[in-house]
């Protein structure tokens, strides 16, 4: 079977591989934290279950996110057929190069686009998801955007993101913080509840083809 996102059946295959280790990984610890304080390594291992909780969550967007990219960059759209983000990114590297402080450079930015519009994109995925290692609220928003999937679904989950991440710090800079186990089980099920919402929003976002531009119809 193909290792990339040749087809939506690749994608949807890949996408659903890294879900799927993701949730038992996080299913199976979550088994081993005892639901009773008296127990000595309760408490480690609840902080630890918050950072887990944080990487697989961060993990999987940017997993998911850069299969998304590959799979319509292996389409060989044109960039007349693409959505206006997925032109931005084909030609970003090639616009940056061009001198726009005077008009005559401004002129060569219009040209080129022009020329460009009906070539074939090549829509880069390598590195260009970036959660810059804290997947706030506005970080996701960004990347979002960059796939073309509405966030208005998303608006309620800014607070469990935000938090989720401040915690998470917290823990990983070696801070003391104390958790209790329905703080836990609340982050737990709000998270990955997150997740298969957007491997569900991104999933059908392949199927239906979001990434084709509209065509007005004229009558």
């Amino acid at each position: 079977m193909a290792n990339k996102a040749y087809t939506f059946s690749d994608f949807s295959r890949l996408i659903d591989d890294d879900f799927s280790w993701r949730r038992n990984e996080l299913f199976l610890f979550k088994t081993r934290i005892p639901d009773d304080k008296s127990v000595s390594f309760q408490k480690p291992l609840l902080r630890a279950g918050i950072a887990i909780l944080y990487a697989h969550w961060e993990g999987f967007v940017k997993n998911a996110s850069t299969l998304y990219l590959q799979h319509i960059s292996y389409k060989h759209l044109k960039n007349s057929e693409l959505q206006s983000q997925f032109i931005a990114l084909n030609l970003s590297n090639k616009i940056k190069d061009l001198e726009i402080n005077k008009l005559e450079g401004k002129t060569k930015i219009i040209n080129f686009l022009f020329d460009e519009y009906h070539k074939k994109a090549n829509i880069p995925f390598k590195s260009i998801i970036n959660t810059k290692s804290n997947l706030k609220f506005d970080v996701f928003l960004d990347i979002l955007f960059t796939l073309n999937i509405d966030s208005i679904n998303y608006q309620a989950n800014e607070l469990l993101i935000n938090d989720l991440v401040d915690l998470r710090n917290t823990i990983a800079h070696g801070e003391y913080k104390e958790i209790d186990y329905d703080t836990y089980n609340n982050f737990y099920s709000e998270t990955t509840d997150l997740m298969r919402k957007f491997k569900t929003d991104i999933e059908n976002a392949a199927l239906l083809q979001k990434y084709i531009k509209k065509v007005s119809v004229t009558i």
